[in-house]
């Protein structure tokens, strides 16, 4: 197994469990609080019992978002179960991008290792089990036409209902990289928040990889990797093993 393969697979075990970790994370956080308080002889003990008390209201409410996402998601998944035909960006054998200058732009800008995140809008149709990427809107003018913005803390906020009256469906973001390039790998296991988009549109992320920018769909069902390393516009439905192969190769 490689660093990368390593990266993913240890992201895929913390992923998809990020309200049970900060709830965890929260209590463990009050509990020292707690204890520092309740034995506080000194001004330093206050102050860390005062500090791990901070640290527990902010992993808690942290918590309490993505609580709220996973309920939210579940509610999707019954939908699914009940009336899937009716979103058939879910359930895609493959993504092909077709505007090519759009994913020219974006691999570009992926290439310039940004440190915050940012993204753009897509509009995509289904064509017999395949995602038809049309249009991919610069990044510029969807910030700018406030169709998207990204929270401090590089959270991505979409305005839904305005960019349905323009015809878009799909979602992108680019996600920085805080470590070593092969922990970019990471990226290929999506967490609930990033899930967390309407049934009917599909998604893109992007991201740097040891050997250059990197692109991925993915759904609130499935990942897609490219097809083959050197292209970028042809993605393909990919299971855990296949994105080890990937990965692998």
């Amino acid at each position: 197994m490689n660093k990368k393969q390593m990266a993913y697979q240890t992201t895929r075990i913390l992923y998809g469990k990020e309200d049970i970790i900060l709830l965890g994370s929260a209590a463990l956080f009050g509990w020292n609080s707690a204890d520092y308080l309740a034995n506080a002889q000194d001004f330093m003990r206050y102050a860390i019992g005062g500090a791990f008390g901070l640290a527990s209201l902010s992993v808690g409410f942290f918590a309490f978002l993505t609580v709220g996402t996973r309920h939210y998601l579940n509610k999707d998944r019954k939908k699914l179960e009940n009336d899937g035909a009716s979103y058939p960006l879910q359930n895609s054998e493959r993504i092909t991008i077709e505007d090519a200058d759009g994913l020219e732009n974006l691999l570009e800008r992926t290439r310039a290792g940004e440190r915050k995140e940012w993204g753009t809008l897509l509009k995509a149709y289904d064509d017999k089990g395949t995602t038809v990427v049309t249009e991919i809107l610069h990044p510029g003018i969807a910030e700018a036409e406030g169709l998207i913005f990204f929270l401090t803390g590089g959270t991505g906020q979409v305005n839904s209902a305005l960019a349905r009256q323009q015809g878009y469906n799909g979602f992108h973001h680019y996600h920085p990289n805080h470590g070593p390039g092969w922990a970019g790998a990471g990226n290929f296991s999506i967490g609930l928040v990033d899930r967390n988009k309407p049934l009917d549109w599909i998604n893109l992320l992007t991201f740097n990889m040891p050997d250059g920018p990197e692109i991925i769909g993915f759904n609130q069902r499935f990942v897609y990797v490219p097809l083959e390393k050197g292209s970028k516009n042809e993605l393909v439905r990919a299971d855990h093993g296949k994105i080890m192969e990937y990965l692998g190769a």
